[in-house]
């Protein structure tokens, strides 16, 4: 059903950052991906996506001058993903890709923090991320889905996404959440026998025989 078909999906979730911030506390995001599936004959499908998001990460750690902070957030990127056939209505897919990622690192009162307000770095990075998606077939063209993904900055401005720049690791950033997903191009199996009408040599095989 994935073959040789355009994907748009549209979804929500909560993210979660790993910064130089003790505590992480809870964000969210909206987000949402323009996907075309190259033709396949196989249980995998190969593909590109075109992703964006928008949303929020939070933390807080009562050692610091400014205890918590929010860094709304915007990005747009692009890459590959590949998927998999589970079962008749159930695929898996696994995508990468690189963006460019936006951020303002604030504090609870909508000021922006001390390192930002004074033009210590950029604001802005390119990003590599990696997402996880189970895909369930509702109908032929739309399919619910539950989805893990993170991301962290490539560039030099990588460990600035709370403001700070402290230790060794860099600041990363996690998503969980669902989407909706509507596919153009999918072919139908009015049969249910697995294959799709275009190719079916028995179009009245009953219902739920496989050929």
């Amino acid at each position: 059903k994935l073959s040789n078909t355009y994907v748009i999906t549209l979804g929500y979730g909560i993210t979660a950052a790993t910064t130089d911030y003790e505590t992480i506390k809870l964000g969210s995001q909206f987000n949402a991906a323009l996907e075309y599936n190259f033709p396949s004959n196989s249980s995998i499908i190969f593909g590109l996506r075109l992703f964006g998001a928008r949303g929020a990460f939070n933390g807080k750690d009562d050692r610091r001058a400014i205890s918590e902070f929010t860094t709304p957030f915007h990005n747009i990127g692009f890459g590959p993903q590949v998927s998999f056939d589970l079962s008749d209505n159930v695929y898996a897919t696994i995508s990468v890709g690189a963006s460019y990622f936006k951020f303002y690192p604030k504090d609870l009162r909508d000021n922006n923090l001390p390192n930002i307000s004074a033009n210590v770095y950029d604001n802005n990075t390119i990003t590599g991320s990696a997402q996880l998606d189970l895909r369930f077939m509702t109908s032929d063209k739309i399919s619910l889905n539950f989805y893990a993904s993170g991301f962290g900055g490539l560039g030099k401005n990588n460990d600035y996404f709370d403001d700070l720049n402290s230790g060794d690791a860099i600041d990363l950033v996690f998503s969980g959440g669902a989407s909706l997903s509507y596919y153009f191009g999918t072919e139908k199996d009015t049969d249910g026998d697995g294959v799709v009408d275009s190719k079916d040599m028995c179009p009245n095989t009953p219902m739920g025989v496989k050929v």
